[in-house]
């Protein structure tokens, strides 16, 4: 399960970091080692501050399951994937383009 969501942490971060390149020039240079690493290197070294989020993420996902688990009577039935939001450089870059 961890594996699953580092995966996806990491594809977001790829397509944001396409989303950046496409709307913002000198980003590109960025976007091209990105695509040229291993993913698997990229997932275990990342940037500092990449992993922080990573684990904040992280963090954050478990402990809401484990809320609703303990919360829910069989009624409330817990969603069982979290909605996926844009990285704050997505949207930025988002609100550039319009």
């Amino acid at each position: 399960a961890l594996e699953k969501m580092l995966n996806q942490l990491v594809d977001s971060r790829e397509q944001a970091e396409l989303l950046i390149a496409s709307a913002l020039q000198p980003l590109d240079v960025n976007a091209d080692e990105a695509a040229t690493e291993d993913p698997s290197k990229s997932a275990k070294r990342g940037k500092r501050g990449q992993r922080k989020v990573c684990a904040a993420k992280g963090g954050r996902k478990t402990s809401r399951r484990a809320e609703s688990s303990e919360e829910s009577d069989g009624e409330n039935v817990p969603e069982s994937v979290p909605q996926v939001r844009p990285s704050r450089r997505a949207k930025i870059a988002a609100l550039e383009k319009t």
